[in-house]
């Protein structure tokens, strides 16, 4: 997938992300995505993760993961669109 990419979502809630990539798979447009644990990052050898030397006591569930969808800069404008209507008429 080549192209310029543009950032549509960036968050911490999995069911918006689970839900935008339902719109943009049911009308076609093409996406990537990325999903981050900033505590599951590898400290380098003989120091594991930082959760495996801090622990995870305290950490908000919700946040622990990072999603990202990326799409084409020239899908942008339509997916966006797409996003708003399907929100907005499902409340």
């Amino acid at each position: 997938m080549k192209f310029k990419t543009y950032s549509l979502y960036s968050g911490y809630s999995m069911g918006d992300f689970e839900d935008i990539r339902t719109i943009l798979e049911n009308n076609n447009i093409a996406y990537k995505y990325n999903v981050d644990n900033p505590e599951g990052k590898f400290l380098g050898p003989g120091m594991g993760t930082v959760r495996g030397r801090t622990g995870s006591l305290g950490t908000q569930r919700d946040v622990m993961y990072r999603y990202e969808i990326k799409i084409a800069r020239d899908d942008a404008e339509e997916a966006e669109y797409l996003v708003r209507e399907i929100k907005r008429n499902s409340r």
